[in-house]
């Protein structure tokens, strides 16, 4: 599980921004900001910085009694509700090469969206087209290929709201391999992470089976998830795991295949891959790529 010093003044600017939704007054902010903080700094670094935000994120939402992403998913499941049609003509139209899919499904992680402002100013074809131009710089897709075969289990670990209408448009194309296909959500609401809500929102309940993994991390903490997930998992012949977060949390395990599809959003992930920012990623658990 990736640890980096970085991931600390990260977490406790998660913390900010949500704070920053309240209507609590600046004193209030400013004890609750600084109680977060000395929690940060006392936990890091004997307990990694996943465990750390997941606890982080439960403190704030017993805090200020509600969901604080809640308005921020609904803003990026709207978006991709109307968005749906022109999305689903680029994997139709690039269906017969698998690197182009893979880049458009990676293009998901651009819907990062918090603001109605942001909303307006996000065109879609101009951050989608900016994707498939880009080379692929950590690329294992031959080794990928190798289980798209029928009978395989697929386990697919998918990341934010948004996002995850892309994973249904790729979900449907690997289907026509003769994948069997688990789709997994969190099991609880953490940051704007999908959960089944966002899931059945973007209709992949429709073309998958979906779970949730029974916990709230921003990630894949195997040794928390529920047992259900940990049986799926352990019996699934490859794993496709979607954002830095599954990535940080399961990028030291070796002992299954894992492909690891994301954009190298943060300096923490640049250093720990010898990639640039927003560079697209599509590593492999049994190969060496990580630098650090």
């Amino acid at each position: 599980m990736i640890s980096f010093l970085e991931c600390v003044p990260c977490i406790i600017e998660q913390a900010g921004y949500v704070l920053d939704q309240t209507d609590f007054s600046k004193e209030k902010k400013k004890d609750i900001l600084e109680e977060i903080s000395l929690f940060v700094k006392s936990n890091f670094p004997q307990k990694a910085p996943m465990y750390i935000a997941t606890d982080v994120h439960r403190k704030l939402r017993n805090i200020i009694k509600k969901d604080p992403y809640a308005d921020v998913k609904d803003i990026s499941n709207d978006f991709m509700l109307k968005e749906t049609e022109r999305i689903k003509k680029y994997f139709e139209k690039n269906k017969n090469n698998l690197e182009t899919m893979v880049k458009l499904v990676i293009a998901g992680n651009i819907i990062d969206i918090k603001t109605e402002k942001e909303r307006e100013n996000l065109n879609i074809d101009v951050k989608v087209n900016e994707i498939i131009k880009k080379d692929i710089v950590i690329n294992f897709i031959d080794d990928f290929k190798k289980f798209l075969k029928p009978g395989n289990k697929l386990l697919y670990l998918g990341d934010n709201a948004g996002e995850i209408f892309f994973d249904r448009f790729f979900i449907e194309y690997l289907k026509e391999f003769g994948l069997d296909i688990t789709f997994v959500v969190r099991g609880d609401t953490v940051i704007n992470d999908a959960t089944m809500i966002d899931a059945k929102i973007a209709g992949l309940d429709k073309v998958v089976k979906v779970i949730d993994n029974g916990y709230d991390a921003p990630g894949t903490c195997l040794e928390m998830c529920s047992d259900e997930f940990n049986e799926i998992y352990k019996n699934a012949d490859f794993v496709i795991s979607k954002g830095q977060g599954n990535f940080e949390s399961l990028n030291s395990i070796k002992d299954k295949h894992i492909f690891f599809l994301f954009l190298s959003k943060c300096s923490a992930i640049c250093k720990y891959t010898g990639t640039k920012k927003n560079d697209i990623i599509f590593g492999y658990s049994k190969k060496e790529w990580r630098k650090v």
